[in-house]
């Protein structure tokens, strides 16, 4: 593996409820660094297709994210 994929800010996030927007999405990552882009991916029609894709200004705020959400969202996914 390259230098640049160790380095990773993009983190990929997947299986959430139709409801996670935008907002949401960023309000869910924020505490764990600063955020560059942060989109949920949505159909033609507007929908949610239940991924979207955060990215991280420091490579230390994705690795926290990757090591440490994973409960988190299962409880936010539940509360929706």
């Amino acid at each position: 593996m390259g230098d640049r994929a160790k380095k990773f800010t993009n983190v990929y996030v997947k299986n959430f409820a139709e409801a996670l927007d935008d907002d949401k999405l960023k309000d869910l990552f924020d505490p764990y660094g600063k955020i560059v882009s942060c989109k949920v991916m949505r159909d033609e029609n507007g929908n949610s297709r239940g991924f979207g894709f955060v990215s991280f200004e420091e490579h230390e705020a994705a690795v926290k994210v990757c090591c440490f959400t994973f409960l988190k969202v299962c409880i936010f996914i539940i509360k929706c």
